[in-house]
């Protein structure tokens, strides 16, 4: 997925008159192909303790270097988001969760600016109990720099990578 503000042919015959219906497509005036913006889906998790406090996780790079996010990541085709879900955790955090555990929580939209390019994508954000027995076996790994726990009740905007997570912060300030 690319943003389609920056196509300058038409993939299909090459031809240069772009017609664009801001955040929704590109129609090529040529040979009328029709350019979705489509998002990219993404997954998070909001792990719980039993006390209330959740687990960040520090982006170890960018986009948002140093800002805080719950523990996920893009969906693989042909992936589920669940399934997603539980492997996103596995890889960033070394432990396993059931997908029966997932719950949804809320949604997000994002930006993503890596390489010049900047894509739009959703979230699913899910909530899933864990014990403090899990959380002591969780590890920083792939792209997450640290691991901590926090109070959802102290999670600023200014805190962490996006919206969309703090949209998630807020939801579960809803429920508890």
């Amino acid at each position: 997925m690319f943003d389609l503000t920056q196509q300058r042919y038409c993939p299909f015959c090459g031809g240069t008159e772009l017609e664009r219906i801001p955040q929704r497509m590109t129609r090529c005036g040529t040979c009328g192909s029709e350019l979705f913006q489509n998002a990219s889906a993404a997954v998070s998790v909001v792990l719980q303790l039993p006390d209330g406090r959740v687990v960040l996780a520090q982006r170890a790079h960018d986009p948002n270097k140093g800002k805080w996010d719950f523990p996920g990541g893009f969906v693989d085709a042909p992936e589920s988001f669940e399934d997603a879900a539980v492997r996103e955790i596995h890889e960033e955090l070394g432990i396993t969760l059931s997908p029966s555990v997932l719950r949804y929580l809320c949604s997000g939209s994002f930006t993503y600016p890596y390489k010049g390019v900047t894509t739009l994508g959703v979230d699913i954000h899910f909530l899933a109990p864990i014990s403090e027995e899990t959380y002591a076996q969780c590890r920083a790994a792939d792209d997450v720099a640290q691991i901590a726990l926090y109070d959802p009740r102290e999670i600023s905007r200014t805190l962490v990578s996006c919206d969309s997570v703090y949209r998630a912060v807020t939801a579960l300030r809803v429920i508890q």
